[in-house]
């Protein structure tokens, strides 16, 4: 018996012009990233026109927060490090040293700002690299407290090297220079500030989305079902903490190149705990727009309360020796904050704003059937 064959032929698809349109329509994920890209380049752009006398404050924002997304980089491995006040003095003395000049309180090595300003980085992170062992050894708050000497130890150093540091006066930086255009103007030297805080931004947005940032969350969640899965855990520990090494360090920089100058005290304890404040107040485990978030909250806030502090009755001017300062209702307010966040949502502001934008989303469908 013969099969029966069909000899039918499928009619080709209709291709209008809607259905091509919608082929090409990209998602809205996608034209929200690019909508929102587009939106930081021109604000950077006009910053220096519309911020007036913000304008430092801005910087500082921006300097900082890439010593938040370093912190934020090694926490997404499951580690805790309280050293970050040391790597970001050792990042901008590094610097200090090698693009200063001889003189007779202080030593250095003359070099072009932008090669000591890479080889600054690249100095802190192998520093993070040779401290790295420990994090496969420790974890939680041992390798907490481990770090946190190399804070006191840090202090010591610098208070011992006064040739680099400048001692208790501290010591002016070289300004940034490409060839014979040198950065000293507010405008260009946030131009600067901006553009190595979008690219450090950027590199720990790939990070978190490649293999590197998949492996760092499979050891946060739990080291042992890593290595399960195959992961070289002290491998993947290692290059974390030489990332926020070279993140830390380059924060360091960026403060001293919009401060103009650095003082061994500005990298203390101090420091560390603003840091953490910082991280946990945005979220640390929202590795970029955490950092920004927590960032912008920390430092903006107590610059309104001394600005705009005369026109809140319970404050007193800044500098009173009695009565509730500015400064220091900040700092109340920045312990009952992060209180309230740890107990309400413990991943900080930007997970705090992503469940309310969710329920939002939710109760949309829910008014348009009441209205139907």
């Amino acid at each position: 018996m013969s099969e029966l064959v069909d000899t039918r032929v499928a009619a080709p698809a209709v291709s209008t012009p809607g259905a091509r349109a919608a082929r090409r329509r990209l998602p809205p994920a996608t034209l929200l990233r690019g909508g929102g890209l587009v939106v930081a380049a021109i604000l950077v752009i006009i910053t220096p026109s519309i911020a007036g006398t913000w304008l430092p404050v801005v910087m500082n924002l921006a300097a900082f927060a890439v010593g938040v997304v370093g912190f934020n980089l090694l926490y997404s491995a499951g580690q805790l490090s309280l050293g970050h006040a040391f790597f970001m003095g050792l990042g901008g003395f590094s610097y200090a040293y090698l693009s200063g000049q001889n003189s007779a309180r202080t030593d250095g090595l003359g070099l072009d700002p932008l090669l000591a300003f890479v080889l600054s980085a690249l100095l802190v992170g192998l520093v993070g690299l040779a401290f790295s062992p420990l994090t496969s050894r420790l974890g939680g708050l041992s390798l907490a407290a481990a770090t946190l000497g190399l804070v006191f130890l840090g202090s010591h150093v610098f208070g011992m090297a006064e040739r680099v540091t400048g001692g208790t006066s501290g010591r002016v930086l070289e300004s940034m220079r490409f060839g014979q255009y040198e950065l000293y103007e507010a405008r260009d030297i946030w131009y600067f500030v901006a553009g190595v805080a979008a690219l450090a931004f950027a590199f720990a947005a790939l990070i978190s989305r490649s293999r590197v940032g998949l492996a760092l969350e499979a050891i946060r969640d739990g080291e042992h079902l890593a290595r399960g899965l195959g992961i070289n855990v002290r491998r993947y520990k290692a290059q974390a903490f030489f990332f926020s090494s070279v993140y830390a360090g380059v924060s360091g920089i960026l403060i001293g190149l919009v401060a103009g100058v650095l003082v061994k005290e500005s990298f203390t304890l101090y420091l560390t705990m603003n840091i953490l404040m910082m991280a946990i107040l945005g979220g640390a485990s929202a590795l970029v727009v955490g950092a920004v978030v927590g960032t912008a909250l920390f430092i903006v806030l107590p610059e309104l309360l001394r600005r705009y502090g005369d026109a809140i009755p319970l404050l007193a001017p800044e500098g009173s020796v009695t009565g509730l300062t500015p400064a220091a209702a900040a700092t109340y307010l920045f312990g009952a904050a992060i209180i309230l966040i740890l107990i309400v949502e413990p991943d900080g502001l930007t997970a705090l704003g992503r469940r309310a934008r969710i329920r939002i989303l939710r109760s949309r469908p829910r008014a348009d059937q009441s209205r139907s």
